[in-house]
């Protein structure tokens, strides 16, 4: 009988500066994972069991400060990496060949998640995928760029509140913050569960389910696929936060690269987002220039050069090209915190 261990996408952050019981030293362990901070499963397991989104308790720990009130918000593939975590992993044990087969069957209308999964169980069956551990070290070949991991630092030293919002999965997310050592920078991780579950021939192998599903439809109208739509799910953490930790108005920044990076942004929910150029993302705002009469539902931000001109979107927008890049623009919007 196959059995199911829950790995968090929700972990309360370590302890903070002036927290009883803090020291510089318990921020994270020999590998980077938090020494503080309880594992909490975002919903029951089977996947058939998940409960809707409605229902799901964010278990909102305290706010690294109680007087900032900034949060950033992050995508996680070829934003917080340069890299697709999924693409890495399927290329790195099954070759070019089956990440360019799941490329195929995404443009034929496929989820992104649900591909994703059946391909590693598969990797899995066959032995590509030997073990975990191996599954690990493969993952710890993604690149992130050091003035990122800088970034995540001034951030929690800033007391931002710090959530990534990726369609990624936990078990990929969590290996690689904990590999750079800034896993302990992050206060939420919103993404598709990962589930350790052992084999009939005592195996343990890596089941990815999806966020969302047909169980608690969305109904967005910017076609986000069906597992993940961001801004319902960045709305709802919002006000599981307001409840919980009295979050309040905040000021809110985004940065991600990918259409799925859009809906967020036309919602309503970001004052500054960050667009990485060349990404799909920032080709479709490139295809919205400023015009006299500009869209009804938008506000156009012309600025003195910082912003991109653009009418699709209601924030203003920052492009950014690297890390340093990256690091530079994020730290000179919100320099009143450093």
């Amino acid at each position: 009988m196959a059995t199911s261990t829950s790995i968090s996408s929700f972990v309360t952050p370590p302890l903070q500066p002036g927290e009883p019981g803090y020291s510089p030293s318990a921020s994270a362990n020999g590998n980077g994972s938090p020494t503080s901070g309880g594992v909490l499963s975002l919903a029951p397991l089977p996947p058939q069991a998940l409960a809707p989104v409605s229902q799901i308790d964010f278990h909102v720990a305290a706010p690294p400060s109680p007087t900032n009130r900034t949060l950033v918000v992050f995508d996680f593939d070829w934003t917080l990496i340069d890299a697709d975590s999924d693409e890495l992993c399927l290329t790195y044990f099954g070759g070019e060949k089956s990440a360019q087969d799941l490329a195929r069957e995404y443009a034929k209308g496929g989820v992104w998640c649900e591909l994703v999964a059946n391909e590693l169980a598969r990797l899995f069956e066959k032995h590509d995928i030997g073990s975990l551990d191996v599954l690990r070290k493969a993952l710890c070949t993604a690149p992130m760029h050091a003035k990122t991991i800088e970034l995540l630092v001034r951030l929690w030293e800033a007391g931002c509140i710090v959530v990534i919002l990726s369609d990624a999965n936990t078990f990929f997310i969590e290996t690689i913050l904990e590999h750079y050592n800034v896993r302990h920078c992050v206060h939420t991780i919103i993404t598709n569960l990962s589930t350790f579950q052992r084999t009939p021939s005592d195996r343990d192998i890596l089941v990815v389910h999806p966020l969302q599903g047909t169980h608690d439809p969305h109904g967005c109208v910017h076609k986000c696929p069906s597992n993940l739509c961001k801004a319902s799910m960045l709305a709802r953490w919002r006000d599981a936060a307001r409840g919980t930790m009295g979050l309040g108005a905040c000021t809110t920044v985004y940065v991600g690269d990918g259409m799925n990076d859009l809906c967020p942004m036309r919602a309503g929910l970001v004052d500054v987002g960050f667009v990485r150029t060349g990404k799909k993302l920032h080709s479709k705002l490139l295809m919205h220039p400023v015009t006299e009469q500009g869209e009804a539902e938008t506000i156009v931000v012309a600025g003195d050069g910082k912003y991109m001109r653009q009418s699709l979107v209601p924030c203003q927008v920052v492009e950014w090209d690297n890390g340093a890049d990256l690091f530079t623009k994020v730290t000179s919007e919100l320099g009143m915190l450093f």
